[in-house]
């Protein structure tokens, strides 16, 4: 499985997106876009072809944390989730430690059995 994609205009990268790996489950870490290509979708294809990779690899649970960002995901399917019932390696990494504060919610997405 890629865990990263990077999206480029040319030489310049404008875009990309990354996932943690845990057993069957994934952390989406982040997706970013430069400020001048934002609002053309690219961040939805970013996150849709992390998403098809990791399903295709067997991933059967994507995670994330956001504080700003619930209805973007929701798109995706992301649904709201106590982060207690996350599974423990993802709780247990740098994310969920130590990068996002308490207060970000956590969202699963089913990706399959």
């Amino acid at each position: 499985i890629r865990t990263a994609f990077v999206a480029r205009a040319g030489k310049t990268t404008i875009g990309c997106a990354a996932l943690e790996i845990y057993g069957k489950a994934a952390l989406l870490r982040f997706v970013a876009v430069a400020e001048g290509y934002r609002s053309q979708g690219l961040g939805g294809r970013l996150v849709q072809t992390i998403l098809d990779g990791a399903k295709e690899a067997g991933i059967t649970r994507a995670y994330l944390l956001t504080e700003t960002a619930v209805r973007h995901f929701s798109r995706f399917g992301f649904r709201p989730i106590d982060r207690s019932k996350v599974p423990p390696d993802v709780q247990n990494s740098v994310e969920f430690t130590s990068v996002c504060p308490v207060s970000a919610l956590a969202m699963e997405l089913r990706l399959g059995e």
